[in-house]
């Protein structure tokens, strides 16, 4: 039975379209980028908050990200084209700077303000119903579903427990 914590289940529901509008209207890059990694790689507020730039390898179709689980264990995600091309319009700022997406006073992000910047996003795009990082995690999964990828391999791109 499904769990609406389940990421494959969630009740929110946005078209690729409305993502991408989503994440364009956000003004700065580097949200802009946090909100487009969050979606694109379908990580974790947790897993976002804690990302350095060292942890983005590869490039183009080969570019990955190696992201901490809420278990301290390790996972590689495949970046897509479009969550890379605004990780690029935010780098060039920020080279000197470890944490790819600090929190105002330079710190790491906590998971709530990963989701106040998703709110934000979602107040400014007209969608008040997507207000947290898992709610675009959700939205990756059913996109991936809908374009035919297996249940298994979304859960395992997602990095969550085998269906029961």
């Amino acid at each position: 039975m499904p769990h609406d914590r389940d990421p494959l289940y969630a009740a929110v529901r946005a078209t690729p379209v409305e993502v991408v509008r989503l994440v364009e209207a956000e003004p700065d890059l580097t949200r802009r980028a946090l909100l487009a990694v969050l979606y694109g790689c379908g990580i974790r507020a947790s897993e976002a908050a804690s990302l350095h730039w060292s942890d983005l390898t590869g490039a183009g179709a080969s570019a990955r990200l190696t992201v901490i689980t809420p278990h301290g264990t390790p996972r590689t995600v495949p970046v897509p084209a479009f969550a890379l091309r605004h990780l690029d319009a935010a780098r060039p700022g920020f080279a000197d700077r470890k944490l790819m997406f600090p929190a105002d006073n330079g710190w790491r992000m906590t998971r709530g303000q990963v989701s106040e910047v998703v709110a934000e996003a979602g107040q400014r795009a007209g969608r008040s119903d997507i207000y947290e990082a898992a709610h675009l995690r959700s939205l990756r999964a059913q996109h991936l579903i809908a374009g035919g990828t297996s249940e298994q391999q979304v859960r395992a791109f997602l990095g969550t427990a085998k269906a029961a």
